[in-house]
């Protein structure tokens, strides 16, 4: 008989914000400084991208603890980090092997009542999560991102997903004009062409942004006199009723090159949109039958906080469940066709149901 094997992917680390870092130059303690957007250490691009894999079953996530600091060696994680780990897996659909730190063990072996009250938090969670709708949704994403080397371009997917713009991973091989039908965007990362070279191209012409490496894509210059703007880094022309964007010198920044993606799309163009949650990510999921789509949530800040979300599309009902709040309507309003609510106490995760999808 036939048994299924499944493999581990230890490449995770433990979710977590980025604290003030503190460093040795000759001598002397540096300090860096909080920045306004936290950085956040996260494994939503992992997930994404062996989803994308398509492996028969899929392989499954792990990572050993890794302490922040001296204390945290014989501490272990705290509930908050255990809680936050499971969502994150629950809430982009990874399948998560997670150790328990020998302090957790030892107490929940002798009955230790902390260690029984952590442990029925984080079964709590286990449980929420265990029910996974999202794999009866598909991801909703409207940017493409092609590439056949997913892990080399690893930081522009992770930045990507911190600003909250989900997109699908397509390799050059894969690419079709139905896959690109929903996408708004297309961000190319490898030399292209050939039939996927054309593909583009009338993805282009039909409406849609196609934002290439200028130095690593000849094939797309722009014909004499069509430039239509060229702003520092970028080169940007007209073709068709779409445009293409020339990015003259690589990607150095991963970050600048995603907040360049999210103002290229514009408000009209972005799935979703995050208020009072920098410390926030979502991901979107949709049902194609119903209209309905599901957000989850997750916050990494390890303290509650009220987060306003704005979702591309009109719904009339709005429901949301969390580990600590039962199932149960929310309220929200309707703007330039989207859709706005608040979270009023965002912990660690949750989910938002949108449905009755008004045309």
């Amino acid at each position: 008989r036939d048994v299924a094997l499944r493999t581990l992917d230890d490449r995770g680390k433990w979710p977590h914000i980025r604290t003030n870092w503190v460093t040795r130059n000759k001598e002397v303690l540096q300090v860096a400084g909080r920045s306004a957007q936290p950085w956040i250490e996260n494994n939503a691009a992992l997930m994404r991208i062996i989803s994308a894999e398509r492996t028969d079953p899929p392989q499954m996530v792990t990572y050993a603890w890794s302490p922040l600091t001296v204390a945290d060696v014989d501490a272990g994680p705290a509930l908050e980090d255990y809680l936050v780990a499971i969502a994150e897996a629950g809430s982009f659909g990874g399948d998560l092997v997670l150790p328990l730190h020998e302090r957790l063990q030892a107490g929940l072996a002798v009955g230790a009542p902390q260690a029984r009250i952590e442990w029925e938090e984080i079964r709590r969670y286990l449980d929420f999560y265990a029910w996974a709708p999202i794999a009866r949704y598909s991801p909703r994403a409207n940017i493409a991102v092609v590439t056949a080397d997913p892990m080399r371009w690893f930081e522009v997917m992770n930045l990507l997903l911190r600003h909250n713009l989900p997109f699908e991973l397509i390799p050059p091989s894969r690419l079709s004009a139905a896959g690109l039908s929903a996408m708004a965007l297309a961000i190319v990362l490898d030399p292209i062409e050939g039939s996927p070279r054309e593909t583009l191209r009338e993805f282009a012409r039909s409406g849609g942004t196609v934002v290439l490496d200028a130095a690593r894509a000849p094939s797309f210059a722009p014909p004499p006199g069509s430039v239509q703007s060229e702003d520092g880094p970028q080169r940007v022309y007209p073709l068709g009723k779409g445009r293409v964007m020339g990015v003259l010198q690589g990607v150095p920044d991963p970050n600048a090159f995603a907040l360049e993606i999210r103002q290229a799309l514009g408000r009209e163009g972005r799935v979703i949109d995050i208020w009072n949650g920098i410390t926030v990510l979502t991901a979107a999921y949709e049902e194609s039958k119903t209209g309905s789509t599901l957000v989850t949530v997750l916050n990494y800040a390890h303290q509650p906080l009220p987060v306003q979300i704005r979702i591309r599309g009109t719904f009339t009902v709005v429901h949301y469940e969390s580990p600590e709040e039962p199932l149960a309507l929310i309220p929200h309003e309707h703007r330039n066709g989207d859709t706005e609510f608040v979270l009023p106490a965002l912990r660690a995760g949750g989910r938002v149901f949108l449905s009755g999808a008004l045309p």
